[in-house]
């Protein structure tokens, strides 16, 4: 829970109040303020399941960008070296498979990596 002042700019309210924000979609919290003349106190108040869910689905069909490579299970190593070497974002997906993410790679380095002789076959999914 957050709990924080704030003044209300260009507003007079003449009698207390108290608000309730009772669905998220206002502005990401449940929240209830108290205030008076120009001054409120606020209490706000998230969830973390229901931060959870906004990420995930913040994310949902936004996958980046990727290259799969099909590499020899023995080469798996030194390629994951040479990778990780160079700064780029990859994944293991299967004992032959590497997924690397081509969104902060430039062209040079991509194609560097796909005629890599450790690379056996490569597929670009955008």
């Amino acid at each position: 829970m957050k709990i924080y002042s704030h003044k209300i700019v260009a507003q007079f309210h003449i009698l207390p109040f108290i608000k309730v924000t009772y669905d998220k979609v206002l502005n990401g919290d449940y929240e209830l303020i108290i205030g008076w003349f120009n001054i409120g106190i606020s209490f706000s108040y998230t969830p973390k399941q229901i931060i959870k869910e906004e990420i995930s689905k913040s994310f949902e069909g936004m996958e980046e960008p990727y290259v799969l490579l099909r590499v020899n299970s023995k080469n798996y190593g030194p390629m994951n070296n040479k990778l990780y070497s160079m700064g780029v974002n990859y994944e293991q997906i299967s004992d032959d498979g590497i997924k690397v993410y081509t969104s902060k790679i430039d062209s040079n380095t991509l194609d560097s990596i796909t005629n890599h002789p450790f690379v056996s076959s490569f597929k670009i999914i955008k």
